[in-house]
This record gives structure tokens, sequence and C-alpha cells, in this order.
């Protein structure tokens, strides 16, 4: 069922028609909650028609009062029951109205009228009407509100023009008549007649009515605006979660400094990458290589965001994380070399408890240095990268990992980086040992690495 909402939602499309698939079900809830406080409603106004009547007449209003919680739970039943439609929103405010002018304009036919029809105007009934108007946020949509209130306008009007019809009931506009050249006493008589409609004060009701109605129908358009603009929030901030730490998360929801602005800096780039995932993966039914990869993803995913690293993006059976990004770190480069050693021990753990049979050998590269930032991509999609000279050693040097025999590569650079930040301690650093240097492929020298671990026997 395409589902039509009153206001455009910051974040159209998908988005757009999740929140008013959400306000749609609590206007479910809403529309149950509502008949309820109706019922609540109608015994407090019950218990004063029961003291303002006589004993007679009372039964034909409280009879009234229970059509009145009828037409309260009716909707709720049509829902229930899948009946709902659109169109019932506007219905049954025209009835609840109607029945209302009914009630207040039509002679009780339990009680001994003495006094003319057009007497019952007096009475100030119609501020009954502001109930039914205030219930009807409880639909939540501005244009059912504002709707109500040109219905209590209309089913009103309709009620005091038919009292102006009967034939003893006059008013004093229209018809030619010269209110000014009348004397003093035949005004005050006429104004003062019980047959006398005043149409004046049904302008008045009528205006108030749509000017409360409209009232509500904006407060209640800015509460949807604000519902959908904290909703969009938090789908921001859902979104970033799953690339950057909690953290960093925060951080970037307070700042008002947009990430697509091209930059450059330093950062640590980390590479990790499982060591004959594929060839595992030929032999084996799909459903146990999807679980795997998740259950592989999920660890790694802990391990960057426990060191306040960014996930760049998944590559299959891998990874590339930085640190340091999206804004500059205390200490980045230790972040990094921490992150691939906790990344190596929750493999560790992974395969003494788990997959045992099929253990997983983990490897890590890991380089530090200049890298751009910004988005990439088209028109209709784009994404945040980290790209540069540095990106490129850190992937070749996961890949040298599995020749030199150790689980994590790290290069000269990141080691330089780690001792030279804020609060590095001595002995930090023991884990790494410094191995001789390595070509790797695009750089025209040899690279200084350090590597950290032994990799087990295949």
């Amino acid at each position: 069922m395409a589902i039509k909402t009153d206001t455009a939602a910051p974040g159209e499309g998908r988005a757009g028609i999740r929140l008013a698939e959400a306000l749609l079900a609590e206007e479910a809830r809403g529309q149950r909650l509502a008949a309820w406080v109706r019922v609540v409603a109608l015994l407090v106004i019950g218990l004063w028609v029961f003291f303002e009547n006589a004993a007679g007449a009372v039964i034909y209003y409280e009879a009234i009062l229970l059509l009145f919680v009828l037409l309260g739970f009716i909707p709720v039943w049509l829902r229930d029951r899948g009946l709902f439609a659109p169109w019932q929103r506007y219905v049954f405010p025209v009835l609840d109205f109607a029945l209302l002018t009914y009630a207040l304009v039509a002679p009780n036919p339990l009680e001994d009228t003495w006094f003319p029809d057009a007497w019952r105007l007096q009475f100030s009934n119609e501020v009954y009407f502001f109930v039914l108007i205030a219930g009807s946020i409880a639909t939540y949509s501005p244009r059912v509100v504002l709707w109500s209130g040109f219905a209590a306008a209309a089913t009103w009007t309709a009620g005091v023009l038919w009292i102006l019809s009967l034939p003893e009931s006059f008013s004093v506009l229209g018809g030619g008549l010269d209110w000014a050249a009348l004397p003093k006493y035949e005004r005050i008589a006429m104004l003062t007649d019980p047959n006398r409609v005043d149409l004046a004060a049904l302008g008045k009701q009528c205006l108030l009515f749509v000017l409360v109605a409209g009232v509500l129908a904006t407060t209640l358009y800015r509460v949807r605006r604000l519902i959908a603009s904290h909703a969009a929030g938090e789908r921001e901030r859902a979104n970033l979660a799953r690339y950057f730490s909690p953290n960093m998360v925060d951080e970037l929801a307070q700042t008002d400094k947009a990430l697509a602005a091209v930059r450059g800096q330093d950062a640590a780039v980390l590479f990790a990458d499982i060591t004959g995932f594929t060839r595992w993966a030929e032999d084996r039914p799909p459903e146990a290589v999807i679980d795997r990869l998740r259950g592989f993803h999920g660890r790694m995913e802990r391990a960057v965001f426990a060191h306040g690293g960014t996930l760049d993006k998944y590559l299959g059976d891998g990874l590339m994380a930085t640190f340091g990004t999206p804004r500059g770190g205390a200490h980045p480069a230790r972040d990094a070399l921490a992150c691939a050693r906790a990344m190596v021990d929750a493999v560790d753990d992974w395969n003494r408890t788990g997959i045992a049979a099929d253990p997983l050998r983990l490897r890590v590269g890991l380089h530090f240095g200049p890298v751009t930032l910004g988005d990439v991509g088209g028109e209709n999609r784009l994404e945040f990268a980290v790209i540069g000279d540095t990106v490129n050693v850190a992937s070749r040097l996961v890949d040298l990992a599995k020749e030199v025999g150790a689980p994590i590569v790290a290069s000269a650079e990141v080691i330089v980086a780690a001792k030279g930040e804020t609060g590095a301690t001595a002995g930090e650093l023991d884990a790494f040992a410094p191995g001789p240097a390595q070509p790797i492929r695009g750089r025209a020298d040899p690279i200084t690495i350090w590597t950290c671990g032994t990799a087990p026997a295949a």
C-alpha cells in the first residue's frame, strides 16, 4: 500500500517511507489511546450533564454520549480487522461534529421544552467542539486536525442555520433591517428576544474553531518535522557507526565541518587479510563461507573500533582500516600497532574456541604517512575514501607478511611515528623486531620493515 505523508521529511525515499510507516503505526496506537481518553472525557461530561439537567432529560443526553463512545471505537475496530482506509480519517470527525451539533440544537424528546428553539444557542454549549478538535491530534496528521476545524465550523453553521429557518427564529443581520434607525428600546428588545439567532456570534465561533485547529495543526506539523529531523540525525549517526569508532561518531555528529572537503594529513593505514581463504572456500557451501566471513569481520570490526580506528572498507576476506582519520588523533600509529596485535589475538582465540579444524591464518600490514581524504564517486553514490601512496604501501606490506613468515609487518615509518607520539612509553613496542629491508612492488628502493610474531605452520 502506498503511504502518503503530510510533510516532506528530511531524507526522502526509503527513509521517508519508513518514517511514514512509523507515524502510521503510532497513529494506530494513538487512535486506541484517544478512544479511551474520549471515554474518560465523556464520563466527566456525563457527570456534569447529570447535575445540569432534569432526571428525565439526562437519559437522552447520556445515550448520545454512548454514541460518541461508539464513534470513538469504530475506527479502532476497523483497524484491528485490517479495514482501515485513509478516507476514514476525514469521515469520522464529520460524524462526531454532526452528532454533537444535533445534540446541541435538536429538542430533547424526554424534556418539557418551554423555551424557544433559538434559546438553545444561548447556553454556550459550542465549547464542547474544542474537545473534539483537540482529540484529532491523535491522528498525527496536520491535515486531519485542520479538517476537524473546518468540519466543526461547517456542521455548527448548518445547525445554527436550521434553527434560524424555524418560523419563530430571526436574525438582526440581513433581511434589509435598518438597525441604526430603530429606537433604543426596540434594539434592546430584539437583542434580548429569545428567538433571535446571533449570526455575528456564529461567525466568531466558526472563526475560533478554524483558528484553534490551525494552531494545533501547525504545532503538530512542527512536531512531525522535529521527529523527522531527529530520525534523520539518528540515521546519520547509525551510518557513521558502521565506519567510525563510537567516540569518533560523537565528534563527527557535533561538528559542522563537512567530511566531503578534500584535505591531506598524516595517518596510519592497516590492511588485514586471511591467508588461503579463497582456496578454503572453494569446496565449502555458500552458507559456511558467509558465516565464516561474518565471524571474521565482526571480530576485526570490534578490534578497529576499540582502538579508535576507522573501518574504511571490507575487501572480501580482508579489510582496510585507518587511524587518525577523519580527524587527526593523538597517537594513530600506536593505535594501529595495538589494533594489529588485537586482531591477531582475536583470530588466535577464535581458532582455539570455535574453528580448530579449519584455523584461520591472519596477516596484517601497516604503514604511516600522508594520505588524501575526501568523497569519491558519481552523482548517485558517494564514498568517503582515504587514498595515496601510504595506502598502496600498506596493501603491499600485507602481501609481504606471508613471505617473511610473520603475521604482522609494519613499516619503519609506523614504528618511528609511534615512538614520537605523545604519551609513548618504553616497552610499548617490544613485541616488534626490525627486519631486513624488503623490495615491494611500486617502490624503487627497498623498505625497512618491523615484524611481530611468527606465523604458525600451515
